[in-house]
């Protein structure tokens, strides 16, 4: 009788490698103007990608293999491409093999049952041959079941089933995302995807696997595709563009108080429209079997748009910053102003803000520039933050084509 193994996976993560161009192309964002829109416009440039692999079937990804022998599947087209692929956990005694059972490596709750996380699915999207994006999963198995019976388990055949699973949801994602308009749209996706990756009782050897998963392990890439189509689809004065990236050993938790206009895309967790995932981990690092290890820097995208044809849009993101034990290390707060008349206003600062509509009101039309930074102590070092416009007015290239009052903004942590 063939051993049940019920897999399921946990909330997707998502981060930018800093390797090859990424890393300079951020650090440069920081001065504002050109070097800001040459960032949002390499991303852009992918969504023809993204557009081309919504008609690709399954049968044009071609399989593979990495370095450690686990199934990979892969498409490419121009200087673009995708991979899907599995990481398993090192063995608890650190000795290798197909053979040996993987250490656990920390839990996650789905559905009410609890799932021993024995690896990752991971999304690697890459341009010019350079990773731009690196999205993973947890691979969690039911606790039900001891991590050691899988120790006689040839993991090479029992991942192609959930990385076939996993390859389906992605696709999904991929198919789904061009259309995507709103928060709730991006969590119906992220639904229709988790079920497409769904495995029921796949026989193989002596296991008979299935895969799970809920639309958190996946509404980080749905959106991620979206972006650059959310634009376009809607039809306002204005619109703005957020991508905040955290360079530093510490995590991020942020808040938003919005003044004027509407959120069209944020961080969310897939259960609800509104229910934002407000964090944004510290810098880790990504290192799949036999591969050297690569920084990742996380972060957080944010799409807003004016609601009107006399107004602009604006808005305040707090955040607190704290340690791997949770301790508080330093607060502050950014804010954006897109007026309808006027050059547009941005502002960073640490330390306690108050009440975050009086912050707004103390910054509108204060600093109309490309760039401001701000800069603190921590235990680790100083802390800097820089926030930036592409351009402060006048119409500007949407990623349609067509012309529009777009702007677009990093916000970068970083250490000294």
């Amino acid at each position: 009788m063939a051993t049940s193994m019920p897999f399921a996976l946990g909330p997707m993560t998502q981060g930018t490698p800093l390797s090859g161009l990424m890393q300079p192309l951020i650090q440069a964002a920081t001065a504002g103007g050109p070097a800001t829109k040459a960032l949002f416009n390499q991303q852009n440039e992918l969504s023809g990608f993204y557009t081309w692999l919504k008609s690709q079937p399954q049968s044009a990804w071609t399989q593979g293999t990495d370095a450690a022998g686990n199934p990979t599947y892969s498409i490419a087209q121009g200087a673009c491409a995708v991979q899907v692929a599995s990481v398993v956990n090192p063995p608890a005694g650190g000795s290798s093999g197909s053979g040996s059972a993987p250490a656990a490596s920390g839990q996650f709750q789905w559905n009410g049952g609890s799932y021993n996380v024995v690896g990752t699915l991971t999304t690697t999207i890459t341009y010019n041959e350079a990773p731009v994006w690196h999205i993973e999963a947890p691979l969690g198995l039911a606790t039900a079941y001891p991590i050691i019976q899988l120790g006689g388990v040839v993991w090479s055949s029992l991942l192609r089933p959930i990385l076939t699973g996993f390859l389906n949801g992605v696709r999904s994602c991929f198919s789904s995302a061009a259309s995507v308009t709103s928060e709730a749209e991006a969590a119906e996706a992220a639904e229709t995807a988790a079920d497409e990756a769904a495995v029921e009782g796949e026989v193989v050897a002596d296991a008979e696997v299935s895969l799970v998963a809920g639309p958190a392990a996946l509404v980080g890439l749905v959106l991620l595709v979206a972006l650059p189509f959310i634009v376009g689809a809607l039809i306002h004065p204005s619109y703005h563009n957020l991508a905040i990236y955290n360079l530093t050993p510490y995590n991020i938790t942020w808040t938003l108080y919005l003044q004027e206009g509407a959120i069209s895309a944020a961080p969310t967790t897939a259960s609800g429209s509104n229910s934002y995932n407000t964090s944004i981990p510290a810098m880790s690092n990504f290192a799949p079997p036999g591969i050297t290890p690569v920084p990742v820097a996380h972060q957080a995208s944010f799409s807003f748009a004016s609601t009107s044809e006399v107004k602009g849009l604006g808005y305040v993101i707090g955040f607190q910053l704290t340690d791997a034990q949770g301790a508080e290390v330093q607060t502050g707060a950014m804010a954006f102003d897109v007026p309808f008349w006027g050059d547009n206003s941005l502002m960073a600062s640490f330390g306690p803000i108050g009440d975050p509509s009086d912050y707004y009101s103390a910054m509108e039309g204060e600093h109309t520039q490309l760039s401001l930074g701000a800069a603190a102590a921590t235990p680790g070092g100083v802390l800097n933050l820089t926030v930036t416009y592409d351009a402060l007015s006048g119409e500007q290239t949407m990623p349609n084509g067509q012309s529009g009052y777009l702007y677009n903004s990093v916000a970068v942590f970083s250490m000294v």
